[in-house]
């Protein structure tokens, strides 16, 4: 237990770089300033005169959500211009008769599905 202990304190005495201070102080501002827009959001969404805590409480959730939310949103394209690319070049490898570019051309096309597929399958709280 007390090897835990000395890990954790190791890290909590971690120095911080200058550098790297302004760069999480600047983060914090800016997380901050989103988290009150999307309380007043929140408030003003239920007709509330003032922000209350579960005002506050979907805010985070809210803010949590976006971020992750474009990674499944470009998951989404990649995979539809992957797809999409698919067609064209399959019709002509067939027509060609070139199975080097046919078995490209499918790989791109699951490959695209597949990304499809994981984009769509965003978690929804």
């Amino acid at each position: 237990m007390s090897n835990i202990l000395k890990k954790s304190d190791e890290i909590i005495n971690t120095p911080i770089h200058k550098n790297a201070r302004e760069l999480i102080k600047s983060n914090i501002d800016d997380y901050g300033s989103l988290l009150i827009i999307e309380s007043k959001l929140e408030a003003k969404k239920e007709g509330s005169d003032e922000v209350q805590s579960n005002h506050v409480k979907n805010a985070i959730e809210n803010v949590g959500k976006n971020k992750k939310k474009w990674v499944y949103e470009l998951l989404k394209i990649i995979g539809g211009t992957l797809f999409g690319g698919f067609f064209p070049g399959f019709i002509s490898s067939i027509i060609n008769l070139n199975i080097t570019l046919l078995v490209l051309y499918t790989g791109l096309g699951f490959l695209g599905l597949f990304f499809i597929f994981i984009g769509l399958t965003e978690k929804k709280l």
